[in-house]
């Protein structure tokens, strides 16, 4: 597999079978932290010239096969900015990827969303899931722990903090539905780990 990832692979104007590549690993390694060197931080590498190249011109691959490969496009951005524990940017960039409900009227959408899903993307959810909550979680930790903050130059009061802390309960109960509801089997520890930090956060 190793010897298929080159350059000039992904350079081929079979643009099928390179995005069909390239999203294969991508989903194999898209949560993994950023390192230099990396197959991750090669095939993201590849991803930014594709996108530049492939820019502007019609392609020859299936729509679900781009689609699929824009969403991990995306994600490697959202998991690039959650190790990096730029969270809000993180929360930024799930949130447009609309793939995770954040309030309870998204969750009906978000799993006939997810039944369109390619499983590339798919196998990623249980990543996603818990990076969004281990953000939610940290975020809330961050509000609980002092009794007023600086949000700019404003001072945040009890009743703004409050209020905070109850939209991060809401997501955090709304994701762990998501993940209960979800036509997926999750790897053994994800609900387990998602539903100890909601119980944390309550």
């Amino acid at each position: 597999m190793s010897q298929q990832v080159t350059p000039d692979f992904f350079l081929s104007q079979n643009h099928q079978k390179v995005l069909s590549l390239l999203v294969m690993l991508l989903s194999q390694v898209v949560h993994h932290p950023p390192k230099p060197g990396s197959l991750r931080s090669r095939l993201q590498e590849y991803s930014e010239v594709l996108s530049e190249r492939y820019s502007g011109q019609p392609l020859s691959c299936s729509m679900e096969t781009h689609s699929t490969f824009l969403v991990l496009r995306d994600l490697l951005n959202f998991f690039d900015l959650y190790h990096l524990k730029d969270y809000q940017h993180a929360l930024e960039v799930i949130q447009k990827c609309r793939l995770i409900p954040f309030s309870p009227e998204e969750i009906k959408a978000r799993v006939e969303n997810f039944r369109r899903l390619g499983d590339e993307i798919c196998r990623v959810i249980p990543d996603i899931l818990i990076a969004t909550m281990n953000i939610l979680y940290s975020q809330y930790n961050s509000l609980k722990g002092s009794d007023s903050r600086l949000t700019g130059n404003k001072i945040l009061d009890d009743s703004a903090k409050d209020k905070q802390i109850s939209f991060l309960r809401t997501k955090s109960h709304t994701i762990t539905s998501f993940a209960g509801t979800v036509p997926y089997r999750m790897p053994g520890d994800t609900l387990t780990r998602l539903v100890q930090m909601d119980i944390l956060m309550n």
